[in-house]
């Protein structure tokens, strides 16, 4: 299966302590198409990126089975940056960008034909409508990861008809839905017609709602 990963390739700054910082390629889009590429999965990255990401880097990446044929390369653009926390005791991770400016950058608007599934996270903050309501028309299933911001979460709402599988985390959840209770703000995500549900909990593993059936998910050791 070809998965189309829409989402960011970004820079994180990892805040240790007040003494230590590493830096590394980040993203979610990035983090999904290799996790699907080391599973067998080919990957097209839909994406946009600058000449901060030199060629070697995106080498590696397709060698273990990422492509960047559909991502669109910009001379001037420089990728997002983040400053994340809570990674080194595996507590809250957060992750703040550096900044939250929605710019005027070029969109996708078509699903490339080789596309089986699509993930979709938001690039400069915005998910592709156009994309989900294609796939929709194309029987491709949709999973859907907003970011916890108000743009992002109104965009989700607006188009959570052309998706399969919602993926938020219990903020997210809350923001979606208007509950400030966990369980009922589930409850009415599972009235809007969403075939799957995952709730991401971090350090505590995942709840999976499919139909009817709620499961619990530990995260893997």
């Amino acid at each position: 299966m070809t998965i189309c990963v829409h989402g960011e390739l970004s820079f994180d700054w990892l805040i240790h302590d007040i003494n230590k910082v590493n830096y590394r390629w980040g993203g979610a889009g990035l983090y999904a198409a290799l996790a699907a590429a080391r599973q067998n999965h080919p990957a097209s990255l839909l994406t946009l990126y600058g000449l901060e990401v030199n060629e070697y880097s995106r080498k590696i990446w397709e060698e273990i089975g990422v492509s960047f044929s559909n991502a669109k390369f910009l001379e001037w653009y420089s990728i997002p940056k983040y400053i994340t926390t809570g990674f080194t005791q595996y507590g809250y991770k957060r992750s703040r960008p550096l900044t939250e400016i929605m710019l005027d950058l070029p969109t996708f608007n078509v699903l490339p034909k080789s596309c089986e599934a699509l993930l979709v996270f938001p690039v400069n903050h915005s998910i592709p409508e156009e994309l989900c309501k294609q796939a929709k028309e194309r029987n491709i299933p949709v999973f859907l990861d907003p970011k916890p911001n108000q743009h992002s979460i109104c965009q989700a709402k607006k188009i959570v008809s052309f998706v399969d599988c919602l993926l938020v985390n219990e903020e997210e959840a809350k923001r979606m839905t208007g509950i400030a209770n966990t369980d009922e703000a589930i409850t009415a995500l599972r009235s809007l017609g969403l075939k799957q549900i995952v709730i991401k909990q971090g350090i505590r593993g995942c709840l999976v709602i499919d139909g009817t059936n709620q499961y619990a998910a530990s995260p893997v050791q």
